[in-house]
Formats: structure tokens, C-alpha cells, sequence
């Protein structure tokens, strides 16, 4: 495994591990796609999930990410897409990549901005 491989599975091992630190026990925390990721926070008020945004991204921006096979730090940012479902997935006929996709929608926003 080269250097570049090994830093980024590194930074997401880190980066996960923010996540489940801001996480509840009944939150899921799955990778999605290489660098995303997918919070699913149940049983929150629109203003709970834009605060869990803001404190993650925070929080990225605070660390400093040890590469340590590489004798370097970094400091990163992170674009966060938020889609809150008050209802049932169910309920509205909404799929699970139907959803994601609004997230994704909204992380590609954020990094435009």
C-alpha cells in the first residue's frame, strides 16, 4: 500500500472516529462512498440536525489529523449535505438513495459556496 493510500484510509479512520464521538447510541454512522459518509440521526427536530452539522464541521476544522507513517500533520474542512424526514421513509414513498442523493445535493452546495 503506497503513502497516499495508507494517509487517506488514515484520515477517514479518523474522521469516522469524530463521528462516532458526536453520535448518540441509537444514531447509524455507515461510509457511503469513498470520502462520504452517512449519518442517520432518529427522532431529531430540524434545528438538532443542523447543530450536529455545525459541530462536525467544527470539529474537523479543529483537529489536527496525524499522519503519523508520514512523520505530517493536517488540517482539513469538511461539506456537510443535510436532508431532514420528519415522516417514515415508508410513509412518503422516498427510497434510501432517493434521500442520499438530497444530501449529496446539498454537500456539493455547500462545497460551491
Amino acid at each position: 500500500m503506497d503513502g497516499t493510500v495508507k494517509a487517506g484510509d488514515t484520515i477517514l479512520q479518523q474522521f469516522a472516529d469524530i463521528l462516532l464521538t458526536l453520535t448518540r447510541s441509537g444514531d447509524i454512522v455507515v461510509r457511503w462512498d469513498g470520502d462520504e459518509f452517512v449519518v442517520v440521526l432518529p427522532k431529531v427536530r430540524p434545528e438538532d440536525v443542523g447543530a450536529f452539522a455545525g459541530r462536525l464541521r467544527r470539529e474537523v476544522e479543529a483537529r489536527t489529523f496525524e499522519l503519523r507513517h508520514l512523520d505530517r500533520t493536517m488540517r482539513l474542512t469538511c461539506s456537510v449535505g443535510v436532508v431532514y424526514m420528519p415522516f417514515t421513509m415508508e410513509g412518503l414513498g422516498m427510497d434510501v438513495d432517493r434521500l442520499v442523493g438530497l444530501a449529496v445535493a446539498g454537500i456539493n452546495r455547500a462545497k460551491r459556496e
